[in-house]
């Protein structure tokens, strides 16, 4: 199963969140090391996860974890960039 399909198996299961207090956040797409990854694989691993989530949800995703807690200065700029309000580690 890809990646892709994984979030939309995800979003079917976690969609009736609405109401109940829960907030979906993203992840990454691939769970990668994103302070090892080029600025380029960065930005299309936080915008890519932020656009299925919000297709699939139908709402705007404000919530990111980094994967293993792991982020630097550049890593927070292209969250800032993607559209993120609140980053967690």
């Amino acid at each position: 199963m890809t990646n892709d399909e994984l979030s939309a198996v995800a979003c079917t299961l976690f969609n009736p969140h609405e109401g109940t207090g829960v907030t979906i956040g993203s992840h990454t797409r691939s769970h990668v090391c994103l302070p090892m990854e080029t600025a380029e694989q960065v930005r299309e691993e936080l915008e890519g996860s932020k656009r299925v989530l919000e297709a699939e949800l139908g709402e705007t995703i404000h919530h990111f974890a980094y994967p293993g807690g792991q982020f630097t200065p550049s890593v927070v700029q292209a969250l800032h960039e993607a559209g993120y309000r609140y980053a967690y580690t």
